[in-house]
């Protein structure tokens, strides 16, 4: 079983989903009812009321007697709800930055990239010089879209749009403030400069690619980042099928330099 299903949110999170259930199926997790893998994506930050409600059908999933692996997910400042995490088989976060933070309570954390970032990179000739995308911190949102009046250039609202992905298959360089919107641009190799959103998921994403906060990011700097990215991906899922004793291991959590327990960021050599 799959739980929390944001694939109505914005193309990013479609794919999220869409890869999250084939590659369960291929590793033959949605083949046993009592293991559960949460989607947590940008849910869990700032223990918020969504946290809550999240976290509580996680428990509920344990108490009927399931395995519980939260994957794909951010971690920030969620002190009041940190027990929480001791009900769950495995962690994976999609970045360090949340990964730190889980292991600074003194529990487990792996990291895996977002899982957007599964499938075949293809890059069309460039159509927009520039393209920009919106953010979820409005003001930063706004500034953005001022940019793209000034430029001519195209102004994307992630969640009001189904050719996001296809703009940046075909953008010379993108401005973006969503998280989602820097995955697909990994994906497919577009040049890239990431603005804040209401979390420290880009920042963290920005320090796992050996970059600061205003860099623009290069196709040499994503490739390495996209090759490591998918290992880490298949080896999480590896890992889950392993200890739900599910099939046998093509490899284990300590065969990765990402998955390393003192080194386990996307980079680390």
């Amino acid at each position: 079983m799959i739980l929390h299903d944001t694939s109505s949110y914005h193309e990013g999170s479609r794919a999220v989903w869409r890869n999250l259930s084939s590659l369960s199926r291929e590793y033959g997790l949605l083949d046993d009812k009592d293991v559960v893998l949460v989607n947590g994506e940008g849910t869990l930050h700032h223990s918020t009321q969504r946290t809550q409600i999240l976290l509580e059908k996680c428990l509920k999933m344990k108490n009927r007697g399931c395995r519980v692996f939260l994957v794909n997910t951010l971690w920030q400042d969620n002190g009041r709800f940190e027990d929480y995490l001791d009900l769950f088989s495995g962690v994976w976060c999609r970045e360090s930055l949340s990964a730190g933070e889980i292991r600074s309570s003194g529990r487990e954390a792996f990291v895996a990239p977002d899982l957007a970032l599964w499938g075949t990179r293809h890059r069309l000739p460039v159509e927009y010089p520039e393209v920009l995308i919106d953010s979820v911190d409005q003001e930063i949102s706004s500034g953005l879209e001022a940019s793209s009046i000034e430029a001519e250039a195209p102004f994307l609202k992630m969640c009001e749009r189904d050719d996001v992905e296809r703009h940046i298959r075909s953008a010379g360089l993108v401005h973006t403030g969503r998280f989602h919107g820097c995955i697909l641009c990994i994906k497919h190799g577009t040049p890239f400069i990431a603005y804040p959103s209401n979390s420290h998921k880009i920042e963290g994403l920005m320090k796992d690619l050996g970059c600061s906060m205003g860099d623009v990011v290069t196709e040499e700097t994503m490739k390495d980042y996209r090759i490591r990215g998918r290992l880490a991906i298949k080896s999480m899922f590896r890992e889950i099928a392993d200890r739900c004793g599910i099939g046998a291991s093509q490899g284990n959590l300590n065969s990765s330099p990402l998955y390393r327990k003192n080194k386990s960021e996307i980079g680390a050599e």
